[in-house]
């Protein structure tokens, strides 16, 4: 399980409010002893916002978001489309993989695209994305 630590720094060391750094964004430092989150990256030549919407469907992603899943960003791409996820831990992001995506891309007639997996040191999100 992802934990983070709403504290945030700013320049002079101090601590501001807990949950807000002085430019209004919400900074969560990952703890070091816990599984490290990532990103997947997915960009799939071919693939438009209609193909990603049945895919989503499939997966009844609204009814049932994957555990350890924290966002979903998904757009286009010259030719193609690209998924950026974040995910509380590697495990999280290969069980969702190998147990859903897979099978019902497999199920689509879609192939399994390539995945960029990146760790992830902090999250910043804004004030309205809370």
């Amino acid at each position: 399980m992802l934990r983070v630590s709403p504290t945030v720094r700013g320049s002079g060391g101090e601590a501001p409010s807990p949950r807000r750094s002085p430019q209004g964004w919400g900074t969560h430092r990952l703890a070091q002893e816990e599984s490290m989150a990532i990103v997947v990256i997915a960009e799939t030549p071919g693939v438009t916002a209609a193909d990603d919407e049945a895919i989503q469907q499939r997966l009844n992603l609204a009814a049932q978001p994957p555990a350890g899943a924290l966002a979903r960003l998904a757009g286009p791409i010259d030719g193609g489309w690209r998924v950026l996820s974040v995910w509380e831990s590697p495990e999280a992001w290969e069980t969702f993989r190998r147990e859903r995506l897979e099978p019902a891309l497999q199920q689509a007639g879609r192939p399994t695209p390539s995945f960029q997996v990146w760790p992830v040191h902090t999250m910043r999100m804004a004030p309205q994305a809370r």
